[in-house]
């Protein structure tokens, strides 16, 4: 069998519509791969600076340490080393705690049993 080649008949503004979203179509493809290709460049381009951050932090890293173990530590003495008590602890060291008396016992129970009064009348 040979081939039969087939022929439609299209209205013209049809086919310029057809035509032009064919066009369009090609158009769109073309800007997405080109996009594609950018977006390529430009992840190949951020995995690079990673890298070379990342070396520039090691090397300032290792540089600090340099400097840190090169720096002379300062040597305190004991005795400026020692904490000297502040005032308001020694105050409280100091003071004296006096027993309540039985009488302020007395009051403060008092005093608990006539608020539990209030809150039940009110």
């Amino acid at each position: 069998m040979a081939s039969e080649d087939l022929y439609l008949s299209l209205n013209r503004d049809v086919y310029k519509s057809n035509k032009s979203n064919l066009l369009n179509s090609q158009v769109d493809l073309l800007k997405i791969l080109k996009n594609t290709y950018n977006l390529k460049v430009l992840r190949r381009r951020k995995r690079d600076l990673k890298l070379k951050l990342a070396s520039l932090i090691s090397g300032t890293i290792i540089s600090i340490e340099n400097l840190q173990n090169e720096i002379p530590h300062p040597r305190i003495s004991d005795s400026l080393n020692r904490k000297e008590p502040k005032i308001e602890e020694l105050e409280t060291k100091n003071k004296i705690k006096k027993p309540k008396k039985e009488t302020e016992y007395l009051d403060d129970e008092l005093l608990k049993i006539q608020e539990k009064l209030r809150e039940l009348n009110s």
